[in-house]
């Protein structure tokens, strides 16, 4: 069955009688053996891929392989919080500044290379204290995106931050 990117696939095989000893080969095109090497990673990024897996000889049971299947494994779902957004002197624009130097992005697997933008603007632009900065267009980007989407729900979705009266 189809799995989510950062969790082994958890593969099993029916009738195996002689309960021989399996090991599962991945690769990406289903090819045979003397195609595109087979792997017996157990990390794999998302995207699709084939699977077979080999039954160790046990007992009066013969070694036996089984045919590749294929399956997907889903981009890993992740939030992001610790936006804010910096305040400013009255101009008349609702136009925000984000600072993400305290960017969270829960689910993100450690050591990848995940980052998140958005663009803000405050609710109005008018001078204010604790004012509502709408948070919109938000993407992933770092070298590891492939592997992830923005979950549903969850993300941060506004902010605060103060329009100074202008002097």
């Amino acid at each position: 069955s189809n799995s989510v990117y950062g969790t082994a696939p958890s593969p099993s095989v029916a009738g195996n009688t002689g309960n021989g000893a399996v090991t599962y080969y991945y690769n990406t095109d289903g090819s045979n053996e003397n195609g595109t090497k087979w792997t017996e990673a157990v990390k794999l990024d998302a995207g699709d891929y084939y699977m077979y897996a080999k039954i160790a000889a046990k007992g009066n049971y013969a070694a036996a392989k089984t045919a590749a299947v294929k399956f997907k494994v889903e981009p890993r779902p992740v939030t992001v919080s610790g936006i804010t957004a910096q305040e400013k002197g009255y101009d008349g624009n609702p136009s925000a500044v984000l600072d993400f130097s305290n960017l969270m992005i829960d689910g993100k697997i450690e050591g990848d290379d995940l980052k998140a933008t958005a663009a803000g603007a405050f609710e109005n632009a008018n001078a204010g204290e604790n004012k509502k900065v709408n948070l919109f267009d938000m993407k992933l980007s770092g070298n590891s995106v492939a592997n992830y989407v923005l979950a549903a729900t969850g993300n941060q979705m506004t902010a605060t931050a103060k329009i100074m009266p202008q002097i």
